[in-house]
């Protein structure tokens, strides 16, 4: 389904250009999302003050910019940000970039998404791509792409992604293996995708669980790998969160948590949560020891959140 240009309300009208006789029913949600949580913000800041922290990350995200500012902008197609385990702030740290190159962005934005599995092709990215337009049936384009060669195929992935352009949008992946492989190169379609010509400026950033090996081959592309918070700023992280609300606790208490819940900003948020919700006292019997080893964060122990 597509909507005429002509029956859309006036404030949607200006987030896209003119020249659009159609917007796609995706974009129409995002943007009412975006007001919504505009509303949301105005009348609940606690909830607004949650979702702007940015605490420990200062050094990675202006390493990140200065990376990005060394060549010319239009040659910039994709940012790509790796490190593991999950939780570690790939996509908080992306986000907050956008936010700090684009300042068109309102502080409610986040990128379209999509993503891809190891195992995932071409033709599943392609499947992503069209699920955001609704351009044609996933039956009708999977028949289409299923018989056209590798070169059409990059050629399909380089029009969606131009049309995101268009739209002045961006594209977030959060990509496990099937564009930054095992071994840290690109997959060879990803390839094709990034050396077109028809891409001119910077719209693709991937939170990659692989780290990408960056070589002088691929000046279109900035990348950063994230290690997990040193304590001292998963503890500032921590005491942020519970200001926020107008809550302290010990510095002993501090230490406690962080060292139960692991250095990782997506548990560091839930464990003040557990906090503000419970107490810190009934929250260290209900939580157990997360346990850090390399770069994998247990899975089996995310449930003794009880309060999730």
């Amino acid at each position: 389904m597509i909507y005429k240009y002509e029956k859309i309300p006036e404030w949607i009208k200006e987030e896209y250009n003119l020249r659009n006789i159609y917007i796609q029913p995706p974009f129409l949600a995002r943007k009412i999302e975006e007001e919504v949580n505009k509303l949301i913000w105005e009348q609940c800041p606690d909830i607004r003050q949650d979702e702007r922290v940015f605490v420990g990350r200062d050094t990675e995200i202006e390493r990140l910019r200065e990376k990005y500012l060394q060549r010319n902008l239009k040659d910039r197609k994709a940012v790509i940000v790796s490190g593991i385990p999950d939780g570690i702030g790939r996509r908080r740290l992306l986000t907050e970039f956008i936010r700090k190159i684009d300042t068109n962005k309102d502080e409610t934005y986040d990128p379209f998404s999509v993503a891809m599995e190891e195992d995932d092709s071409i033709e599943d990215f392609i499947i992503q791509l069209n699920n955001l337009f609704f351009f044609e049936r996933n039956e009708d384009l999977l028949q289409r792409i299923s018989i056209i060669n590798k070169t059409e195929k990059v050629n399909k992935v380089v029009e969606f992604i131009c049309y995101l352009s268009e739209l002045r949008e961006k594209l977030f992946i959060r990509d496990n293996g099937s564009i930054v492989r095992r071994n840290g190169e690109l997959s060879s379609w990803f390839k094709d995708v990034i050396k077109s010509n028809k891409i001119d400026q910077t719209i693709l950033f991937i939170a990659s669980r692989n780290r990408f090996v960056l070589t002088d081959e691929y000046p279109e592309i900035v990348s950063l790998h994230l290690t997990p918070l040193n304590n001292d700023k998963a503890k500032t992280l921590l005491r942020q969160y519970l200001n926020n609300h107008e809550k302290t606790i010990s510095g002993e208490d501090v230490s406690f948590f962080i060292q139960q819940t692991g250095p990782m900003p997506n548990l560091i948020r839930r464990c003040a949560s557990l906090i503000l919700e419970m107490g810190p006292e009934l929250a260290k019997l209900k939580q157990k020891k997360y346990q850090y080893t390399g770069d994998e964060l247990t899975r089996n122990l995310i449930s003794d959140f009880l309060y999730w």
